[in-house]
């Protein structure tokens, strides 16, 4: 039997000599969508100039959607553009 190193090096590979791979049929038509960024409730009050207590209250009244993950509270992009855009002041 010959050494690994030779076998590869001696002829064509069928596995390493494609050169495109085909996506599967149920992925052609899909785009990428970039995964959702989430926020500490920190970060929101800070880009906001107010306390974090703030920003727990607008959570607990409904006017920012929160969400939990394993004990700690993250505020989605999405819903913090949502909450700017309603209470943009000016």
């Amino acid at each position: 039997m010959k050494p690994r190193r030779q076998q590869l090096e001696e002829g064509p590979h069928p596995l390493r000599d494609q050169t495109a791979v085909v996506p599967s049929p149920r992925m052609r038509h899909r785009t990428p969508q970039a995964l959702p960024r989430f926020h500490t409730i920190d970060q929101v009050a800070e880009a906001l100039a107010v306390s974090s207590r703030t920003v727990r209250r607008w959570i607990a009244t409904g006017a920012l959607t929160g969400h939990r993950f394993n004990g700690v509270v993250r505020i989605a992009e999405r819903d913090f553009l949502a909450f700017l855009a309603v209470h943009r002041e000016g």
